[in-house]
Parts: structure tokens; sequence; C-alpha cells
């Protein structure tokens, strides 16, 4: 997973943001010989220089690795106690991802309008103009300027009851390219307020 350069993510964090797993949108099992790594990290091991001067945002991103790797219950005992629009959105994936839907809608109302959804919004442009990635998603999700996290929550929704076909597997393969750019924006803006620097929604 591509990093911006100038966050200053510790070996230990590179490592995990290497681990190269496919993204999906509901549980899958999780990547066990990161465990014990995982609960033995903090969050200032994520980072090479001095302590964050964020610590919420700091936890924020160890939620995010957990969660990264499928660990959803641990994911969910961190951002459940931070109470940030950050914790609450990493709150609202995780239950997204379980598949309670309402509850996801619930916590992104907690997030409010976020600056990561403008850089999500062109991202979403961008994926949907590119041939390779084409899908035959429907309004409102289609046309929502700017990022409407319901309205991909109601997609995921509508994808997790659906049978696999050829039709859905393009529209599948399209929101978990959505949802792992969300994943990683959101990483890096976590990063980003910890340590107090500038963040890709402002550069």
């Amino acid at each position: 997973m591509a990093t911006p350069p100038t966050i200053p993510y510790s070996a230990l964090c590179l490592e995990m943001l290497d681990q190269d797993r496919p993204y999906d949108l509901v549980p899958t099992r999780p990547h066990e010989p990161l465990r014990s790594r995982l609960q033995n990290a903090s969050p200032r091991d994520l980072f090479t220089q001095a302590d964050p001067i964020d610590n919420s945002a700091a936890k924020c991103c160890l939620a995010a690795l957990w969660l990264w790797h499928d660990f959803l219950d641990e994911s969910h005992q961190i951002s459940q106690q931070i109470d940030t629009p950050e914790g609450s959105y990493w709150h609202a994936i995780m239950h997204r991802r379980e598949g309670d839907f309402s509850n996801a809608k619930y916590w992104y109302r907690r997030v409010g309008k976020h600056a990561i959804f403008a850089p999500l919004s062109q991202s979403f442009a961008h994926l949907q103009n590119d041939d390779s990635t084409s899908s035959r998603l429907g309004n409102p999700l289609r046309d929502a300027r700017p990022w409407d996290p319901y309205s991909f929550v109601d997609r995921c929704q509508t994808l997790a009851s659906r049978s696999n076909t050829s039709q859905n597997a393009g529209d599948l393969a399209f929101c978990r390219q959505i949802g792992k750019q969300e994943w990683r924006l959101l990483f890096d803006y976590c990063a980003c307020k910890a340590l107090d620097i500038p963040s890709h929604t402002n550069r």
C-alpha cells in the first residue's frame, strides 16, 4: 500500500501496511501471524519521531491496522473509546464491514462532514472514469458530490445481499477499491493529525 513519504512511519508500521491483503467489504479471516505484533504495539511504535502530539489520532491508526488485518473486535475495542470524528469514522467502517449497516450510518452521522470526503470523491471519479474499473453503480452513489458515506453503506448492503454473479462482480471489485482508498486516506489523515504535520487534504 503506497504511503506519502513525508509521514514518518516506523518500520513496524510500514511492515503492517505492506501486507498485501485484499480489501473486502465483509469480514474475512484475521491475519493471525500479525496478532502478537499488533497486541504488543503502542501508538508511539507506529512512528519514527517523538511521541505523537495527538494521542487519540495515533490510537486511531492502531485501530485502523487491526481493522486492515480483519481483527474487527480488537479494532472496535479501540475506536469505540475515541470520542473524535476520526474515532467515529473507524467505528463506522468497522460496523459497515461486519454487516451492521444501520449502526454504521449512526457512526457516520457522528463523523459529520470529514476532510477526506473531498479527496475520496475525487478518487471515486477517477476510478469511475477508468475503463478497467467501470461499474454500473446507480444513483445516488454514482453522482455523489461531495462524498456520501450513507450511499456507500447502502451499496455495500445491496452487494452483501446479492448472489455472486458476473454483473455483481464488477460492482464488488469497484467498491472494494473505493473502500480501500477510504481506508488509506483516513489512515494517513490520522497519522498527520497525530504528528501535527500537513495532510493530503491541505497540500
